[in-house]
């Protein structure tokens, strides 16, 4: 029977077929490469969209939020004022915002008061983050003008500029999944040397490709369900490498059984006679 030798072909093979590791051997690096860029591509694309649909409205709401609490000010001169009222603190959890124009505070008093967030006070703003402090001084932008409004109107390209940048960090993963994919290979190379099967670091290269499709699937599923993958995440890696180097000791094993497989590359349209 004859089958093309497709992508899909090859993914499918990937779980359960070891003696399907010849076929992967005899291909070129860059076209073994190809099924598990395409496959980390899509998983983390589809991640990144429910990120995006998910916290783009929480993200949105809590910032209308914060606004709303505050009272209606404007910056103008290097100076904060406000129509209403010059004093609130408002928050949740750890996280919250003081508007002090009465001075009935400073920054250290609410540095020991609240572990995280802002001091405001007419000349100046302190940022309180874990420990971390950073202050600046309004007289250092009096150039800039803005109020309430302005910040409402603000919204809308922030939230554009967030939801472009987590659409791109799939091509980051990417890049980070061709660096696994080197370490993956010297593991195979340890695992080969330890089953007295001495392998090129090409060799061990593609059939750690072959090795982590199912790993790449168990982790780009999780991906999808993150309040599953939080939960998890303490033993992710171990899974992660553990079922890759379970796959390849069966390929090793497998290839103890078989003659060796010549150094012949698969072209894209040859045909597989089984």
């Amino acid at each position: 029977m004859e089958k093309k030798n497709n992508i899909i072909q090859r993914f499918t093979h990937a779980f359960y077929d070891f003696s399907y590791y010849k076929t992967f051997l005899k291909e070129s690096v860059g076209k073994a490469l190809w099924m598990i860029v395409l496959l980390t591509f899509i998983f983390s694309l589809a991640s990144s969209a429910i990120t995006v649909a998910s916290l783009g409205t929480s993200i949105e709401d809590a910032m209308r939020e914060a606004i709303t609490e505050m009272p209606y000010f404007k910056l103008a001169d290097g100076t904060l004022s406000s129509k209403d009222e010059t004093f609130r603190v408002f928050g949740q959890d750890e996280d919250f915002i003081v508007f002090d124009l009465e001075g009935k505070m400073t920054a250290i008093d609410f540095m020991k008061e609240y572990k995280n967030g802002i001091y405001l006070n007419k000349d100046s703003a302190t940022v309180v983050n874990r420990g971390e402090i950073r202050s600046i001084n309004f007289s250092d932008i009096k150039d800039i003008h803005f109020d309430r409004n302005d910040m409402e109107n603000f919204i809308g390209p922030v939230l554009i500029v967030v939801k472009v940048v987590i659409m791109m960090l799939p091509f980051f993963v990417v890049i980070g999944k061709m660096i696994n994919l080197v370490f993956i290979g010297l593991i195979c190379t340890v695992v080969g040397l330890f089953l007295r099967r001495r392998s090129s670091f090409g060799e061990a290269f593609r059939i750690g490709i072959y090795a982590n499709v199912v790993p790449t699937v168990i982790l780009g599923l999780l991906s999808l369900f993150p309040v599953v993958k939080i939960f998890l995440s303490p033993v992710l890696g171990f899974v992660y490498y553990g079922v890759t180097i379970l796959y390849t000791y069966f390929i090793y094993q497998q290839m103890k059984k078989d003659p060796p497989v010549n150094d012949e590359v698969i072209t894209e349209n040859e045909e597989i006679i089984e």
